[in-house]
């Protein structure tokens, strides 16, 4: 087993992202990952950053769900991971983008908002979370809510954010 002989979670996530790159079947890799992330939990000393490693494993391996056409997979590799932290804001805003993805934006901005409420937790806060709710709310007809969530987006730089806020809130 993997994890056995390198001692890492980053070795996990780059066996499974490897495995899914080689068709070997989403029930596959994941069992693969639920396995051997239980055997490196038992593991004397496991390293003390595993939670983390481990939850940015489930975003990595979602993602590449996601570039395969698979978002139903993807979809349940977000929800194991926030079985683990239930407030991780990475997560939660890959499950927003697979709502907006199945043209479902209620659900998008409830999972949006709480991703935008844990923003400080994310991996990269540059406004993506905050424009993407924005443009949800515009599908669905508040423009209030979109205008400040625009306003949001364009303080933390987002790169279109000035000119969608131009375009939306006269």
């Amino acid at each position: 087993h993997y994890n056995g002989i390198h001692h890492q979670p980053k070795a996990l996530t780059e066996s499974a992202v490897s495995l899914l790159r080689t068709n070997v079947g989403t029930k596959k890799v994941m069992d693969f990952v639920e396995e051997e992330k239980q055997g490196f939990l038992a593991m004397d000393n496991p390293d003390p950053k595993a939670d983390s490693l481990f939850l940015d494993m489930y975003n990595r391996i979602g993602q590449q769900f996601m570039t395969r056409k698979q978002p139903q997979e993807a979809y349940a590799v977000y929800q194991k991971g926030l079985e683990a932290d239930p407030d991780n804001a990475d997560l939660l805003f890959r499950i927003g983008l697979y709502h907006v993805a199945q043209k479902d934006y209620h659900q998008a901005v409830e999972w949006l908002l709480r991703a935008a409420r844990n923003s400080e937790k994310l991996s990269k806060d540059s406004g993506d979370v905050e424009h993407t709710l924005a443009l949800c709310y515009i599908v669905i007809g508040d423009q209030a809510s979109a205008c400040n969530y625009f306003t949001i987006a364009e303080s933390k730089k987002y790169p279109t954010a000035t000119a969608s806020k131009a375009k939306y809130c006269r």
